[in-house]
């Protein structure tokens, strides 16, 4: 086994808990000859309510591999017949790369806050409300012990 692939299938097991079986599809293909030399790949598919990601490592024996991710849209706008989807982060099979597709993933999902919250008002307080009827308000205060039978 490549060294580099059980590394990213450990990385990418931590972001779902090591539950890959239940948030991941996998795809892992034998070896085979290139011009290159051998290679081997394995492809993952995360989903979110927002996107599906499509990640990608190659790892070659004469070269540094690569490792990539693309994201697609779950939902289509109005009048589209196509899926929307974007490049994200791409480069060497190595730890940095797997980081700038991770801050990539982020990005994507983050959303953004309210025009309310961006103004810097306060938010507006909770109603304080009457949580006892005033028949039991001596008792609470008491500390003496309700019973479910007693309250209704």
């Amino acid at each position: 086994m490549s060294a580099k692939i059980e590394e990213l299938k450990k990385a990418v097991g931590e972001l779902c808990w090591n539950m890959m079986d239940e948030y991941v599809q996998v795809k892992e293909e034998d070896y085979k000859q290139t011009p290159e030399g051998r290679e081997k790949t394995i492809r993952f598919r995360l989903f979110t309510d927002r996107y599906k990601y499509a990640i990608v490592g190659i790892d070659r024996d004469k070269s540094d591999g690569y490792l990539g991710c693309v994201c697609v849209s779950n939902r289509r706008l109005p009048g589209e017949t196509w899926e929307r989807g974007s490049d994200l982060a791409d480069g060497k099979f190595n730890k940095t790369t797997w980081g700038r597709i991770i801050r990539d993933i982020i990005r994507n999902e983050l959303q953004k806050l309210s025009e309310y919250i961006r103004s810097g008002r306060d938010l507006p307080k909770a109603e304080e409300k009457e949580v006892f009827s005033d028949d039991y308000k001596g008792d609470i205060e008491k500390g003496t012990k309700l019973d479910a039978a007693s309250v209704i």
